[in-house]
């Protein structure tokens, strides 16, 4: 049983899918404390400039909110700029009329209220759309996560509950976990993904959202660049 662990990120790069894909269990880590200007609420799509960013508002919380405890701002708002933000960018793009009535459904289906659920389904719904069967969980619903506050101790809990035998740590965390070994599984540090492709005449611009990667690839090439992954 493999097991990843990272907090919901709205739809985020690829290399995130990668770790989704190689997991079993992928645990969305959902209270844990917010860190503002991270990648829960924000992500880049492509521009003339290179990147730009794309952020959901979200209401001013205190230190020490937890990520399923903050709120939007104004959702239906954000939402109807942020699909002119897409179309204004991708129109264009050989894969924009899918894509875009896949995103345009996805945020019309539901108002979000709390950033935690709004980007942990965006995950989920790009994972559905490109077939990958995984199991996803919440930190949240893990019994006595919460007693710990060690990173690792949590960590090691959460490979106790699945009864996992290996976990699978994101791309630039080898420095940050390099002296844990976990007790009963087995730890591998998946590499930065290499992957190029066409967008428009642009120099070649990575690690944007995984719209840009859809916007630009058809659904099998997607797939390939997600299930081609290097460890460290």
């Amino acid at each position: 049983m493999k097991v990843a662990v990272m907090q919901p990120y709205i739809f985020p790069y690829i290399g995130y899918f990668q770790m989704v894909n190689a997991s079993d269990i992928f645990v969305f880590y959902d209270n844990v404390d917010y860190i503002q200007r991270g990648y829960i609420n924000r992500n880049n799509l492509l521009s003339g400039d290179g990147k730009q960013y794309f952020t959901v508002p979200v209401k001013k919380s205190s230190l020490g909110t937890k990520v399923n405890e903050v709120v939007i701002s104004d959702y239906g708002k954000w939402k109807v700029k942020f699909l002119k933000q897409i179309k204004f960018t991708y129109s264009k793009a050989p894969f924009f009329n899918d894509i875009y009535d896949i995103l345009e459904n996805f945020l019309e289906n539901k108002k979000y209220d709390k950033i935690s659920d709004f980007s942990l389904e965006s995950v989920i719904m790009i994972s559905n759309y490109l077939e990958m069967r995984n199991q996803f969980a919440f930190s949240s619903e893990i019994e006595g996560l919460s007693e710990f506050d060690d990173k690792v101790e949590k960590l090691e809990h959460i490979l106790n509950n699945y009864k996992a035998s290996e976990i699978i740590l994101p791309p630039g965390s080898k420095e940050l976990y390099k002296y844990w070994e976990p007790i009963n599984a087995k730890k591998s540090t998946l590499k930065a993904p290499e992957i190029k492709y066409k967008q428009f005449n642009f120099q070649f611009v990575e690690n944007l959202s995984i719209i840009d990667v859809l916007m630009f690839n058809e659904i099998e090439k997607v797939k390939s660049f997600i299930e081609n992954v290097n460890y460290q």
